[in-house]
């Protein structure tokens, strides 16, 4: 099993040293977000020999994609235009979301319509475009059985499902396409980022799903919120903790914290510490997927 991760958010660090340091906490690979610098991480990785598995896609405004107006045009060439750098720069699986936020449209021929050339430049560029699941079953699905394409896969976004879709049947219909994961854990409504095994997730389920594919039973990776300070105002400690109480790690105050107004994920861990801590919960989901295979 190989284990790789996102880069960790952390604002007193640039991202060539949180690079670096990913290698030498122990990760076999990496995932990087789309930044205007990205040519710069890329030749880093290269430079200090740590593989990049796959790039996220900036998906900012990607639910206009399915809007019956001129709004959607430029999200869709900004994909394109993604592709086409991603994939000079050698990267070749690129992460898309099918929609976010609030007040969405249903699926839509003019969604699907802008997709198809979304994919036709992925299949120009040798580029993989893997769909992730957000907070619309819906339009996941639409897309992923309207393309028969090689080049149209499925990122698992494991948190996504605890948190808005948990009966969902993602793997079941799109394990055969799995090409990339984002492991987190949160609880229902939420989108946390916390550690694999610290939320409100059944684990257990994730490992059965995880072991019945190839990919899943070769790499795992994790997609971190790192270090969290969430502002609860007006609300005491007990009253935060009641919210989130379905936590696995809730009463574990090396992990979770709350105070009147607040809590706090990993306060007292460095960058360091949290990409251990992340690699260990991941080798902890390693063992329970060989168990499920026996």
């Amino acid at each position: 099993m190989k284990f790789g991760t996102y880069t960790f958010p952390c604002d007193d660090l640039p991202m060539t040293e949180r690079l670096t340091r990913i290698r030498d906490v122990g990760y076999d690979f990496v995932a990087l977000n789309y930044f205007p610098e990205i040519a710069e991480h890329v030749n880093h990785c290269e430079k200090i020999g740590l593989p990049i598995e796959n790039i996220h896609l900036k998906c900012n405004g990607t639910s206009k994609l399915w809007l019956d107006d001129d709004s959607g045009d430029a999200i869709e060439d900004f994909y394109c235009e993604q592709i086409r750098l991603c994939s000079e720069l050698g990267l070749k699986v690129g992460i898309a979301h099918t929609t976010w936020g609030k007040n969405l449209v249903p699926p839509n021929a003019r969604g699907l319509k802008r997709y198809e050339r979304i994919v036709e430049c992925a299949e120009k560029h040798g580029f993989t475009l893997a769909v992730e699941n957000t907070k619309s079953r819906e339009h996941l699905m639409a897309i992923m059985d309207h393309f028969d394409s090689p080049n149209v896969k499925f990122c698992w976004d494991v948190g996504h499902q605890i948190g808005y879709d948990p009966e969902a049947p993602f793997m079941e219909k799109y394990g055969d396409r799995l090409c990339a994961l984002h492991l987190h854990d949160t609880k229902e409504n939420s989108d946390l980022h916390i550690a694999p095994l610290d939320g409100a997730g059944s684990w257990e389920t994730v490992a059965k799903a995880l072991a019945s594919t190839a990919y899943g039973r070769e790499k795992l990776c994790a997609e971190p919120g790192g270090r969290i300070h969430s502002v609860k105002e007006g609300l005491t400690a007990s009253q935060i903790r009641a919210r989130y109480e379905s936590l696995a790690a809730a009463d574990n105050e090396k992990i979770v914290r709350f105070y009147d107004g607040c809590y706090t994920v990993f306060e007292d861990m460095d960058f360091d510490a949290i990409a251990l801590y992340y690699l260990q919960r991941m080798r902890e989901l390693a063992e329970m997927i060989e168990e499920a295979q026996q």
